[in-house]
């Protein structure tokens, strides 16, 4: 089964997961890993490493480009030829899963993460006053 870790600063991966639980219920092979102040990039590397250990397939979602969880990220994607999406937000995961229960191979999977990530951010306030304005 393709394993899904979301890996973020301070509380922002296990928040993403917990938010997706509401929606699509308990999910195997689904993690959270969080970066906190007082960790080093070795000690993060080391947690996220073993979060992910024994997966044949891995999808890394992480928070921001350029930072310790992405960067970590980048050195499991050398190691295992794994995929890694930055930039993650709830649309992302929630396309992630459904895209897994479908039976989706970890390239699709994570083609489709990035889609509805990107699909996911816009000015809804604009497309709210848009629809009134048409009323």
């Amino acid at each position: 089964m393709l394993t899904i870790a979301v890996a973020g600063h301070g509380r922002f991966a296990s928040g993403l997961v917990d938010a997706s639980r509401m929606i699509f219920g308990e999910q195997e092979a689904l993690v959270a890993v969080e970066l906190f102040p007082e960790d080093t990039p070795e000690a993060f590397y080391r947690r996220l490493s073993d979060a992910v250990s024994g997966s044949d397939q891995l999808l890394l979602l992480v928070d921001v480009k350029g930072g310790t969880p992405s960067n970590v990220s980048a050195l499991l994607v050398k190691e295992k030829g794994c995929h890694c999406v930055a930039g993650a937000n709830l649309p992302m995961l929630l396309e992630a899963l459904g895209a897994r229960m479908g039976g989706l191979d970890a390239a699709s999977v994570a083609r489709q993460a990035l889609q509805a990530g990107l699909e996911g951010v816009m000015d809804y306030g604009a497309e709210v006053m848009h629809r009134l304005n048409k009323s």
